[in-house]
């Protein structure tokens, strides 16, 4: 682990969140990436200024994408409502033209913290949630499959895919994360859910979960449904959609997509985390699905630090005594206590002749200007 974190990583700063995936995973594997590492380290590099602007308003995924699979309904950009098209909806019709006979309606704030950004508002709160200022984009998802609504009874069930796309390479799916909410709130959260591996194989749920606290949980604490082996309904066509939807962006390289599992196969994309996607979970269940990329030691300031952190302390040298003299140091005669020593001179110093200082300059006097005699007018004039 130790050699990993220095000569993988560059740094043992990251071995306490090594030693908590092994203790998740049951075993140390190398070529785990920590999420801080790629966000420093990797993906600057690797996306430049153009994939992290590409990836920074969840507003511009339906436009860059250009897919029905993002189920974006109208956004609200500088106070003014638009439509997916981009004309605009007048303020008295917004929220009708919005809802029509559905009573329930999903918004996506811009400026809101990670996880928090998505949240699921009644008819009746509609007005009241809308009241905040800031862009936002509402969106109309489908029902979820009956199948994960016993998994997640009155909430939704999110599968995460993570993808990643390499240069003149297409898209393939690293891994793939269900996102079971906890407690009242309809959708997961980070820190409120539980996260169940896929197995991209076979679709099935591949072993017992990970818990808010980071323990592994083989059943449901609420409904008490077992986890493994459980098979998700439309995950091909989740994973299809994912990888077919990357490859239109190939300044991203990694992307982590939010699915949801519809009736009858059907997917839909309710969000992407293109700049930063979080792996720590699908790291820990799955092991290292980023080996192999290359993307160990991609900072060579993260390589200095690791020298730094293991190179032994320096000594000073030994101070040499000039040519002739006494020794580096000498004790005044006659003195009772301990030496007093002084710094021996090099021979530079001691047949340079004394450097004389400048005198200044005399500040000179200002020269008095001369004064004109003056007449009074009319004198000396007839």
């Amino acid at each position: 682990m130790m050699d990993w974190a220095v000569a993988g990583l560059g740094s043992t700063r990251f071995l306490p969140v090594l030693r908590l995936w092994t203790a998740v995973h049951g075993g140390f594997a190398e070529g785990w990436l920590p999420d801080s590492y790629l966000a420093r380290s990797v993906l600057p590099g690797l996306q430049g200024a153009a994939g992290r602007r590409l990836g920074a308003s969840r507003m511009l995924m339906r436009q860059l994408l250009g897919a029905d699979l993002v189920p974006d309904r109208a956004c609200r950009l500088r106070d003014f409502w638009l439509d997916r098209t981009g004309r605009p909806i007048p303020e008295e019709r917004v929220e009708k033209t919005l809802f029509g006979r559905q009573t329930t309606l999903f918004l996506h704030r811009e400026a809101a913290p990670r996880g928090q950004a998505l949240i699921r508002v009644a008819r009746a709160c509609f007005a009241r949630e809308t009241s905040r200022p800031g862009d936002l984009t509402v969106l109309a998802p489908a029902a979820q499959d009956k199948e994960l609504d016993a998994l997640a009874p009155g909430a939704l069930a999110l599968l995460r895919v993570l993808t990643v796309k390499t240069a003149g390479a297409g898209a393939r799916a690293l891994g793939g994360l269900l996102r079971l909410p906890l407690g009242a709130d309809p959708l997961p959260r980070p820190g409120a859910e539980i996260a169940l591996a896929l197995n991209l194989a076979t679709g099935r749920i591949a072993g017992p979960g990970l818990a808010p606290d980071w323990t592994r949980i083989a059943t449901h604490p609420e409904t008490g449904l077992v986890f493994e082996g459980r098979a998700l309904p439309g995950h091909d066509a989740a994973l299809s959609a994912c990888r077919a939807l990357h490859d239109r962006v190939p300044q991203l390289a990694l992307v982590a997509w939010d699915v949801l599992l519809g009736a009858g196969g059907k997917v839909q994309i309710l969000d992407w985390e293109p700049a930063a996607p979080e792996t720590a979970a699908l790291q820990a269940l799955c092991g290292p699905i980023l080996a192999g990329l290359g993307w160990e030691r991609s900072c060579r300031g993260l390589a200095a630090e690791a020298a730094a952190e293991t190179a032994p302390a320096l000594v000073p040298p030994p101070v040499v005594a000039a040519p002739g003299a006494e020794g580096p140091q000498k004790a005044d005669a006659g003195h009772d206590g301990p030496a007093r020593c002084e710094p021996a001179r090099t021979p530079a110093e001691t047949d340079a002749p004394p450097v004389r200082p400048r005198r200044p300059a005399l500040a000179q006097a200002p020269r008095p200007r001369p004064r004109l005699a003056l007449q009074p007018i009319g004198a000396g004039h007839p």
